[in-house]
């Protein structure tokens, strides 16, 4: 066992514990300069641990120290600020967020996903629809890829229905009977684009 796996197994054990995460990224960064490419594989391994739902706890800070810089969180911000700025009409305000989320979306793709074959759970990507409103474009979203942040029920018509909200088009429910039938087709139409708010104020 190298002094990387060494470090980053007592590091798993000592949050398997319970205990809070007080390593700062330093430390990690001063362990990588030694071997960067095996603590590369080593945090590949531990992600991927994470995804497919071991056993084994890991605590969740674990998961941003190995990925700093969380350009989905600030992005996903981006989107809550663009969609609250269109609800108070600032178009100043508008048009700087939507010219820092085409800057973020230069550097930063969409990740290849399966589409979802039943109702998606939180955290899932998911493509979601243009939307918009002749008397009201504030609340106006585009298209594209969008992860999911709330599944609420509901009825529709009458029948028990899932609606789901996304991360990029904030203030906008999607029957996901509707929704679903068309994630092939959405696909089509936005192939790695992400979705976002879209304030059309006049």
């Amino acid at each position: 066992m190298t002094n990387v796996e060494k470090r980053l197994e007592e590091l798993a054990e000592y949050l398997n514990d319970g205990n809070e995460l007080e390593m700062k990224y330093s430390e990690l960064f001063e362990i990588a300069e030694q071997q960067v490419a095996e603590v590369t594989r080593l945090r590949d391994g531990i992600q991927d641990t994470m995804d497919t739902g071991s056993s084994r706890t890991w605590h969740p800070s674990l998961k941003t120290l190995l990925n700093p810089g969380d350009q989905l969180t600030r992005r996903q911000q981006l989107c809550e600020d663009l969609y609250h700025a269109g609800m108070k009409w600032d178009r100043a305000e508008v048009a700087s967020l939507l010219q820092k989320l085409r800057e973020l979306d230069k550097e930063f793709a969409t990740p290849d996903f399966d589409l979802p074959a039943n109702v998606p759970k939180v955290g899932d990507l998911i493509y979601l629809p243009t939307r918009g409103s002749i008397d009201h474009g504030y609340d106006d979203v585009w298209g594209g890829v969008g992860m999911v942040k709330e599944i609420k029920q509901g009825i529709s018509a009458g029948v028990p229905a899932s609606f789901v909200t996304a991360h990029e088009q904030p203030g906008r429910g999607h029957n996901w009977e509707f929704l679903g039938p068309e994630q092939t087709k959405l696909k089509q139409d936005y192939g790695n684009g992400w979705a976002r708010p879209d304030p059309d104020l006049g």
